[in-house]
């Protein structure tokens, strides 16, 4: 039942990606606080398979301009597919900001199956399996990659990943924009267009309370 369930969030959210109606909220996000909560809910797949999950996370890192409820199902996302396709060794969770200090990335690096250097560039597409044992095995229908890179690719950021071979463990990079200083605080923002002149309906019985709203909104 959990696995129909996820498998239906998965086709319910690419169908809103691909009828352009998926929303998304940006605000100024802890990301390193996010980090910790998502490795603390993983943690307990990779004790029973006996992998170890480690992070680095510095204390400097600054905050993201980011959507936290899918922010966190990236990262989900990600440290879930580096557990369930490593049968033994170490899952590291690195983050690190870029040198100009414009990006932060996250680094989720396995000591896994790997990826062949011509097949890597499949793992982004829709229903898209690489080995289909695998997927017998662990389950999953080749959305969750996909999904991930439609959504941090609609905050900014971007997604892609890198390994050096089947049996030598696959990296995928996470990377979210900076929040700028005056951006720091604000409210969340849905993502669109927004008129500089926007127009107001006042809808009421109650005559004397709409001119006041209107004296208070044209002088504001």
């Amino acid at each position: 039942a959990l696995h129909l369930l996820s498998l239906m969030d998965d086709i319910l959210d690419l169908s809103r990606i691909d009828a352009g109606r998926l929303d998304i909220t940006l605000e100024t996000l802890d990301l390193a606080a996010l980090i910790v909560e998502v490795t603390a809910l993983t943690k307990v797949q990779a004790d029973d398979k006996g992998l170890a999950l480690l992070t680095e996370v510095p204390g400097d890192v600054p905050p993201v301009r980011a959507d936290r409820s899918r922010m966190r199902q990236i990262l989900l996302n990600v440290i879930g597919n580096a557990i369930k396709f490593t049968e033994h060794g170490t899952i590291r969770v690195v983050t690190a900001t870029d040198s100009d200090g414009a990006i932060v990335r996250v680094d989720v690096t396995d000591t896994g199956m790997g990826i062949a250097a011509e097949q890597q560039h499949l793992l982004f597409e829709k229903f898209r399996q690489l080995d289909a044992s695998h997927t017998r095995k662990h389950g999953g229908a080749g959305l969750g990659l996909a999904i991930s890179k439609a959504l941090i690719e609609r905050m900014g950021g971007r997604i892609q990943v890198r390994s050096r071979g089947q049996g030598l463990g696959t990296t995928v990079t996470v990377a979210v924009p900076v929040a700028r200083a005056t951006l720091l605080g604000a409210a969340p923002t849905a993502v669109g267009t927004v008129s500089a002149h926007p127009s107001i309906l006042l809808v009421g019985q109650d005559a004397a309370a709409r001119q006041a709203m209107a004296t208070a909104l044209t002088s504001s």
